[in-house]
Order: structure tokens, then sequence, then C-alpha cells
């Protein structure tokens, strides 16, 4: 375990006998790992507030360069003092280090995080592996398909990571909505009757949702909506409200 905190491990041997409180010894380590000079350590500490993890981190792995090799440290298993902590030594005297963390949940994100010359850097990572929708990538539009003469839905939206797929919902505000153009549910989920819903990973790496709802033929209107995606009960990302407008079928 690093118990000095240093980026480098340490022996500790403990000593407990019925006569004596137990006592526990350091082992120096040995001259070639010691930081010294103007090296630098960092002490990195997980945060999960949102639930897409365990809110410590514990169980996730961060991977860094040293001595021109990957390394990895797991969470929970290389701090002695009582804190979910990893300790990594940096061999930049100044700047940026960059870290890769893969979550508890398999989701990862990379972290530039300053360095200064010598001494220990605390840093805190907050997981922000969330599904957040990304500004301007939500549309909606209504679509018929004379083959199944099925008039449909269809919304739209890209997020930074996936989220839960049964969480995803679009949400109407039927209060400004006429009676005859308003649809029969006010919020549709992935698993309501007439629902078609899918979640593939684009190009760049973000997400795209697609729900589809099979409505009956109704009126020109606008109606005013907005999607949700969540991951767990502590998180979830709402868009700004847009308009679908709705046409006769097949115009």
């Amino acid at each position: 375990m690093d118990w000095s905190e240093d980026g480098f491990p340490e022996i500790v041997l403990a000593v407990t006998n019925s006569m004596e409180a137990s006592s526990k010894f350091l082992l120096p380590r040995s001259g070639f790992n010691s930081v010294q000079g103007s090296e630098a350590v960092l002490a990195l500490e997980l945060d999960s507030p949102f639930g897409a993890s365990n809110r410590d981190g514990l169980g996730a792995k961060v991977t860094y360069i040293h001595g021109g090799e990957v390394r990895t440290k797991v969470v929970g298993h290389d701090g002695g003092n009582g804190r979910l902590r990893v300790t990594i030594p940096v061999e930049s005297q100044s700047g940026v280090e960059t870290v890769h963390v893969e979550w508890p949940n398999g989701w990862t994100q990379e972290e530039g995080i300053p360095v200064g010359v010598g001494g220990k850097t605390h840093w805190v990572v907050e997981d922000n592996t969330r599904p957040t929708i990304v500004e301007g990538s939500v549309v909606g539009y209504t679509e018929y398909l004379p083959l199944y003469s099925t008039f449909e839905y269809v919304f739209v939206w890209d997020t930074v990571y996936p989220g839960e797929s049964a969480r995803d919902c679009v949400v109407f505000d039927t209060s400004s909505v006429e009676p005859r153009c308003a649809p029969e549910q006010d919020v549709y989920w992935p698993t309501s009757n007439g629902v078609r819903h899918s979640v593939t990973q684009n190009a760049d790496g973000t997400y795209c949702h697609e729900l589809r709802v099979a409505v009956p033929c109704s009126p020109r209107c606008d109606i005013p909506f907005r999607v949700v995606s969540s991951y767990g009960a502590e998180y979830s990302s709402e868009s700004v409200e847009s308009l679908i407008s709705v046409g006769v079928c097949g115009r």
C-alpha cells in the first residue's frame, strides 16, 4: 500500500500481542523509488455524485504513464490512511498530466490535471460519464409509413454517454394545445404501447436516441415537447422545449 502517499508502495508490518497495543512499522523504500527534487506526486480522489458509479469510485481503474510504461492502479486497493485515494508519481516538472479513468460501470473518461513543480497535488476527479443531451441535437418530426398504414411521431437526440435506455422519454406540454391535437399520453417511454426505441453510437462517440410513437392521423398542429435521458434515479438530462409540427397522414 502507499502509506506515505508519495506515489510508490511501501511495506507495512503490523505487530500485535495480548500485552501491548498493535504497532506498525513502515519499511523504507529503496532510493531509486524516492520522489526527490522537482518530481511531483498526484493524489487523486474520485467522486461520482450522481450515482453513475458508487460515490467514491471504489473499484475504478486509473491508468497513467510513468517511466515510459502504461500503469494502472485500482481505487480501494492502494491507500492505507482510510481514504479512497490513488497516488501516482508524475515525471513532468510542471504542466498537465493526463490520466484515464475507467469507472466501475465500464464508462471511461480522460482528465487533464495541472501539476506544479515538486510536492504533492491533490485533485478530485468528478465522474462526468452522464447521458447529457447534446445541445442542438433534438429533432421532432412526423412520418407516414403507407406500407403499414402507420403514422408516427419521430424524436431523435444525442447524448454524450448512453444512460439507461429504459429511462428515455418524450414529454409533451399539452397545456396550450387544442384537445383535437393533444397526444393520447403526455409522456411516452420505450415500454409504452406503440413505441419503437433504439440507441446507437455515432461516429464521434456520442449516442443517438430515437423514439417513435405510433399515433392516429391528426389535424395540422404544433405540439411542444422535450426529451429526457437518465442514469439511475439521481441524474437526468432534459432538453429545452421544442415543437413537433404534426401534419395530415401522407402529406
